[in-house]
């Protein structure tokens, strides 16, 4: 039997977060009908009784973070 993944996902703990706490101390992927994305969760603010249990950021995977370009150099002798 073939498992079907579909509109499904799912989160792990993520090892970056001991070394930086802004990481996201949880990471995985969600497909959304076919279309798999990155997943990236925070917890809430404990101090504050109106805050969400968990944060989500949730990009497609195939997208790369945004990077600013290189300075081009047109003087280059070859």
């Amino acid at each position: 039997m073939i498992y079907d993944n579909k509109n499904k996902g799912a989160i792990w703990a993520n090892k970056k977060h001991l070394e930086n706490e802004k990481a996201p101390k949880w990471t995985g992927k969600l497909d959304v009908e076919g279309v798999t994305y990155t997943v990236s969760a925070w917890p809430g603010d404990k101090e504050k009784p109106t805050s969400p249990s968990l944060r989500f950021s949730i990009q497609k995977a195939d997208t790369a973070p945004a990077t600013k370009p290189k300075e081009i150099i047109e003087d280059v002798p070859f």
